[in-house]
């Protein structure tokens, strides 16, 4: 069976995710937010150390080619992933906002879009384990920052994220560029070079035909998830507040 966008695996995985999400808050109710913080902490370090041995697989999958260039973890979920325990452990709220408010939207993409090599393969492959696993723990670990009552997003923490974001999507900019005129003529990590057959990209590099410069309309709609995002965190914290 091959794992393609809207498939029945990728519904199961989808559902899989949505399950995590929605169990975890129940089976720690009664534990206090430093509990839980310690929970999601070890959590996100299992799920780490999990998406460093998928990267490490990759270079033994006959199957797939790669070089170490096109695997730094510099792409956004691989930063979330990273940050994660970090954040949770120094009670970070700059970087909980960044994980919660960009970073699920980043794990949506890949589910939605997935890179090449990901797609119409067989549903069992160990690199698809690997690829769709940190994916989906990325949605999960970010959500649950708010679901477990760990961060309580505020108004003012969305311009920060859209702020450390921007810094990020630079820096990788900058990043890019130099490693197309040295050692990996095609790297694009944040995208800062545009997606070759997406439509949503190519036509905002229609709009302004410039690397990294194209992605700058993008923050209208971002802006607006993060408030979608916001509204859902407060209606929740509502709804617990109630019973």
């Amino acid at each position: 069976m091959l794992l393609t966008v809207f498939s029945f695996p990728w519904f199961c995985i989808a559902a899989l995710c949505a399950a995590i999400t929605a169990i975890l808050p129940l089976l720690l109710r009664k534990k206090t937010r430093d509990e839980k913080r310690d929970f999601l902490y070890k959590l996100s370090m299992g799920t780490l150390a999990f998406f460093l041995l998928y990267k490490l697989w990759l270079f033994a999958d006959p199957t797939y080619e790669t070089t170490i260039f096109e695997e730094l973890p510099a792409n956004l979920c691989n930063i979330a992933l990273i940050l994660m325990p970090l954040a949770v452990k120094a009670d970070s709220r700059e970087l909980m906002g960044l994980l919660f408010f960009e970073c699920p939207l980043g794990g949506l993409m890949a589910l939605l879009t997935p890179s090449e090599g990901f797609y119409d393969v067989p549903v069992f492959l160990l690199r698809n384990d690997g690829y769709w696993g940190t994916h989906i723990m990325v949605i999960v670990l970010c959500l649950s920052l708010v679901t477990l009552g760990i961060y309580r997003p505020k108004l003012s923490d969305i311009p920060v994220s859209v702020l450390i974001l921007f810094v990020l999507a630079l820096f990788n900019h900058g990043f890019n560029t130099a490693l197309r005129a040295t050692v990996c003529a095609d790297s694009n990590y944040f995208f800062t070079y545009g997606i070759e057959g997406n439509p949503v990209t190519e036509l905002m590099m229609e709009w302004i035909p410039y690397p990294f410069l194209y992605l700058l309309p993008a923050a209208v709609p971002l802006g607006l998830v993060n408030l979608g995002f916001y509204g859902l965190a407060k209606l929740g914290q509502r709804k617990k507040e109630k019973v």
